[in-house]
């Protein structure tokens, strides 16, 4: 089931006596919890009520034990048993009993290490959904999910993001939700009293600066100035940023030029383009300048270069400063 559909009931102040949260986005997962407890305990839960298990020293005698004990202060109590998935099959045969018919006086949580992608934990989740609902927790994967997760996390400090702020999160940061909301908290604190975070706050933060920032890079890059893009590109790579995020960012460059381009030929207007890219007023007009001085036809040549860029970069058949030195040697050949 999707995690939206748990905070619905929650919201809805309905919960379930039996709950399996399965994945790797701890983050999330913790913040399920508060969500359920919060619906629980309005007036701030007694430390009686809460009762927190580790499967990997405590057994289904100790589980059973706390979900039977009577709550002190609440309609409710709420057990949270951690590294579910350490349990054995027959520990799990001495809970069945209870897991088909658990107490509506309790609120049991099963927090499970399992990737349903996996073959052997997919068969364990579909065991344990026959009992209640199990609710997915994964890391983000890919940029844009990365993204999204960045945006949902800043909202917990007043924050938002600009898009271009965004995209180089996305482009920057790994696919571990833990390291992603340290990195976040790092953005808010940074921002202080201000409510937006932009591309110069991620660049200071994440990236520590450095002569010139990625976007500065990508501008002169898509305006066909070499000597700039290669000046740019090694104070960025000595300030620690790697060679694969500049890649990307090159690559998203490009993109957003494409779909200019594209747009231009069918005559398009600027605010039509502005609609389509989602970007600042600012940012478009560079984007469709760049556009205009690169030819359709050569495109396609570009991203063939970009691609083969991330191939060897990825295969570590070359060093990545000297691939990517390479590609902004090339580029202008293209664009001529």
């Amino acid at each position: 089931m999707a995690v939206e559909d748990l905070k619905k009931s929650i919201a809805g102040g309905v919960v379930a006596p039996l709950y399996f949260f399965y994945g790797d986005n701890a983050p999330f997962i913790e913040e399920a919890i508060r969500l359920v407890a919060a619906t629980l305990f309005p007036a701030g839960a007694a430390e009686l009520d809460v009762r927190h298990l580790d499967a990997q020293s405590q057994g289904p005698g100790d589980i059973l034990q706390a979900v039977r004990t009577i709550s002190f202060f609440a309609r409710k109590k709420l057990v949270i048993v951690r590294q579910a998935h350490h349990l054995k099959q027959p520990q799990w045969d001495v809970l069945a009993p209870y897991l088909k018919k658990p107490a509506d006086s309790c609120c049991l949580i099963f927090i499970l290490l399992l990737d349903e992608k996996d073959k052997k934990d997919k068969g364990r989740i579909e065991a344990l959904k026959k009992f209640a609902p199990a609710f997915a927790f994964q890391n983000p994967k890919g940029d844009k999910q990365i993204a999204l997760f960045v945006k949902s996390r800043l909202a917990h400090y007043g924050k938002t993001i600009s898009p271009e702020a965004l995209a180089y999160c996305g482009a920057i940061l790994g696919e571990n939700a833990q390291a992603i909301s340290g990195e976040v908290e790092k953005l808010a604190l940074y921002c202080g009293e201000r409510t937006k975070v932009e591309a110069a706050d991620v660049d200071e933060v994440l990236c520590g600066g450095g002569r010139g920032t990625i976007f500065n890079l990508v501008d002169a890059v898509g305006q066909g100035r070499l000597e700039p893009s290669l000046e740019l590109l090694g104070g960025i790579l000595a300030a620690g940023v790697h060679p694969l995020v500049v890649l990307k960012m090159i690559a998203r460059q490009f993109r957003l030029i494409g779909t200019a381009r594209l747009m231009l030929d069918q005559g398009e207007n600027a605010t039509r383009i502005g609609q389509r890219l989602r970007l600042p007023e600012f940012v478009v007009r560079g984007v469709i300048q760049q556009a205009k001085s690169w030819p359709a036809e050569r495109l396609g040549m570009v991203f063939e270069e970009i691609f083969q860029a991330n191939y060897l970069s990825k295969s570590s058949r070359a060093e990545g400063h000297i691939v990517l030195e390479r590609l902004l040697l090339r580029l202008p050949e293209l664009r001529a």
